[in-house]
């Protein structure tokens, strides 16, 4: 970024890239579960937030991720079609999405169960 710092319009902007990728690269499959697990480096409820939550749903859990400068929630899990609440078959979420146990990071981790088709 040209050695400027980064805010929350430049990562909202990434998102905007980062949506658009996933979409190309799944055209050819539009019915297909997509997952994406990300580090947002942004608090909850921010622009990047909002914006992956224009396409992905996050389950709505705000608890942190984050603790070096403060309690954040800066780690997403994000779905959309038959994953989480969507799921309608038995494929999809199976268990989850939930946020890990310490284990020595300064980030917790978001996981879920997924049973492929």
């Amino acid at each position: 970024h040209h050695g400027n710092p980064i805010d929350n319009a430049d990562r909202a902007r990434q998102v905007d890239t980062l949506r658009t990728w996933i979409d190309n690269k799944l055209a050819a499959h539009p019915t297909a579960t997509r997952v994406v697990a990300m580090d947002v480096n942004a608090d909850y409820e921010s622009a990047p937030w909002q914006r992956m939550r224009r396409q992905f749903r996050d389950g709505g859990d705000d608890r942190p991720t984050h603790w070096k400068f403060g309690a954040k929630r800066l780690d997403g899990l994000f779905w959309d079609y038959d994953a989480g609440p969507n799921r309608t078959h038995d494929f999809g979420f199976v268990g989850g999405p939930y946020r890990s146990a310490n284990f020595g990071s300064d980030h917790r981790a978001v996981a879920a169960r997924i049973k492929l088709r």
